[in-house]
């Protein structure tokens, strides 16, 4: 057997010409629009020579996570400000509980009508309702009658038996007593006007203790009555 031989070259290869220069393409993004369904997810590219403009479609992600609620309130307020005659203030069966004043509504969702005790309401949506009424009715029957001695308000729209919040109380004395109504309203009408009724078939009687004789110079203190009113927003929203 013939042993193996190797050759070693040495080659010289010579450079060859430069050639020409590349083109330096550039990318922008263009437009970006979002789609419900997945499959129709895409990236195209307009290219113009050596421009290329992506346009994007993009599949819509989940719902979040709803941030902070603001919450506009207002509060209306009548003031028991004098000594009224026998014992309290009447309002007849039907009559309208007095809504005085506008204490606070830095948002502007309603308007109180001091001369006709209505409020109106400046925003469509929902609305949360608190009232607080101090009364009473006189002479309860001895003994006590289910039938007759109590008291009922409604907070309803003007001139109508659509009570959307009320509430009622029984009276065995006639000694004012704390009547609470709450409840949520729709106001689809911002012309629309309410009212706080006496929806008892006798009279009731607005009172609170005089401010005088309390520790207290503040007339929310003896308060006759207060409306606080929540702005829960629009449905489609």
């Amino acid at each position: 057997m013939q042993d193996a031989t190797r050759y070693l070259l040495n080659l010289t290869i010579p450079q060859g010409p430069t050639g020409p220069a590349g083109r330096a393409d550039t990318i922008q993004v263009g437009a970006t629009s979002v789609t419900d369904d997945p499959e129709l997810a895409k990236v195209t590219d307009d290219q113009v020579e050596s421009q290329h403009t992506l346009n994007f479609v993009l599949p819509r992600g989940p719902q979040g996570v709803p941030g902070p609620l603001k919450i506009s309130t207002a509060y209306l307020v009548t003031y028991h400000q004098i000594d009224y005659p026998e014992g309290g203030l009447e309002i007849l069966s039907l009559g309208r509980i007095p809504i005085r004043r506008v204490e606070l509504d830095i948002d502007d969702l309603c308007e109180v009508d001091e001369d006709q005790n209505t409020v109106k309401f400046n925003k469509v949506g929902y609305y949360k309702i608190t009232i607080t009424a101090n009364a009473y009715i006189k002479t309860p029957s001895q003994p006590f009658d289910p039938t007759q001695d109590f008291i009922a308000i409604g907070f309803r729209r003007t001139g109508t038996d659509n009570v959307y919040i009320g509430a009622s109380q029984f009276i065995e004395t006639g000694v004012a007593k704390q009547v609470v109504a709450q409840g949520v309203i729709a106001i689809e009408n911002t012309t629309n006007t309410y009212e706080l009724v006496n929806l008892a078939k006798k009279s009731i009687y607005l009172n609170s203790p005089i401010l005088e004789n309390t520790a207290s110079t503040s007339y929310f203190t003896n308060s006759l009555v207060t409306i606080v009113i929540e702005y829960l927003g629009r449905p489609d929203v």
